[in-house]
């Protein structure tokens, strides 16, 4: 009964707490025994976690020594952790949950409390199997995308990996495309784009066996539909034959803040060596360096993502560069296939 009033209290946002509220919550919750009730609650007075409110009065009983005040308030000084939490803190949990900090954060401590004893008990028990991430997340908590979101900063506070719970990431796939003889090349040049029909074009030239472009032979094709392919783009190693390859990766994507930061992300994630493709930004740039397009959605701009993706560029086109980016943008649809193959290099 101690344990469920302290996990009350610590829950509760208010700092005034009436009796009856407890006992109405716990009536429901658990086995309740009201001697038992106002054995915890004075408990928790005497343990300094919280205070009578005189004023209140007391309940009515027919025994005086189980009468408590009808309103209790949380003692704010300090938060301070029962000595049956202290023990459970100290020598319930596995030794790999670091978890001793929680002595500081009882309440803390009671919100995660549920979902650590359900931790600890995977880490105690002897499965062996591998799964998925969603699917030991619904078999610890029976919600399978717990371990993706709260689940997952909870593991990193207590010390934890997902490889200590036996579980690994699947990866979304993306569409893509290789030429005839990729699986045999030990070099392969992989171009990524944004949106699916500049996709489009490059697939059909590179079925033409139209692939170089400034210099690059490209032999890989992938659609990053946006964002997505800052999470998507591990499951490269799924594709049969990558692990062979020294893989080189370049970016072509929209000039707009979201577009640029894309390209910085994948390349700061390092999954593959990557690069903007400088020449279709800057051949971007050259047709349409007088056109202002008002960006359609509003995305925020920032001044060190701008330099460190202008860098890229050439001198010449730098500022043209900044003045779009601050406030317009150019979609990467403007080089169409018509320019594309303006572009490429033919043997």
């Amino acid at each position: 009964m101690y344990r469920e009033v302290l996990e009350f209290v610590n829950n509760h946002r208010k700092v005034y707490i009436d009796t009856w509220d407890i006992q109405s919550s716990l009536q429901f919750h658990c086995d309740f025994v009201y001697s038992k009730f106002s054995d915890s609650i004075k408990r928790l007075v005497e343990e300094d976690i919280i205070e009578p409110v005189v004023s209140s009065g007391k309940s009515h009983h027919h025994r005086p020594e189980l009468k408590l005040y009808k309103r209790y308030r949380k003692v704010k000084v300090q938060e301070v952790v029962s000595e049956e939490y202290k023990k459970e803190i100290l020598t319930m949990y596995h030794v790999k949950m670091k978890v001793s900090f929680y002595i500081q954060q009882p309440k803390q401590y009671a919100e995660d409390r549920h979902f650590l004893i359900k931790i600890n008990q995977f880490l105690n028990s002897d499965s062996q199997d591998w799964l998925t991430v969603n699917e030991r997340s619904f078999q610890l908590v029976q919600d399978e995308k717990w371990l993706s979101g709260n689940g997952m900063s909870l593991l990193k506070k207590v010390g934890l990996s997902l490889s200590d719970l036996r579980c690994s990431q699947i990866f979304e796939p993306f569409f893509y495309f290789a030429i005839p003889s990729w699986k045999e090349l030990t070099q392969s040049n992989v171009l990524i784009v944004e949106n699916k029909d500049t996709y489009g074009s490059f697939k059909e030239l590179f079925k033409e066996g139209i692939t170089t472009f400034a210099g690059v032979k490209f032999d890989f094709l992938i659609y990053g539909e946006g964002e997505k392919i800052i999470r998507s783009i591990e499951s490269i190693w799924d594709i049969v034959g990558t692990d062979t390859k020294d893989i080189q990766g370049y970016y072509f994507g929209d000039i707009d803040p979201i577009g640029i930061e894309i390209c910085l992300s994948l390349m700061r994630k390092n999954e593959i060596s990557l690069e903007p493709m400088a020449a279709f930004y800057e051949k971007l740039l050259l047709i349409y360096k007088t056109t202002r397009l008002k960006r359609k959605k509003k995305q925020k701009y920032k001044v060190d993502i701008a330099e460190e993706f202008g860098s890229y560029l050439s001198d010449s086109l730098r500022d043209d560069f900044f003045e779009i980016i601050q406030e317009y943008y150019l979609p990467q649809e403007g080089l169409n296939k018509s320019v594309l193959r303006s572009m490429a290099e033919r043997k």
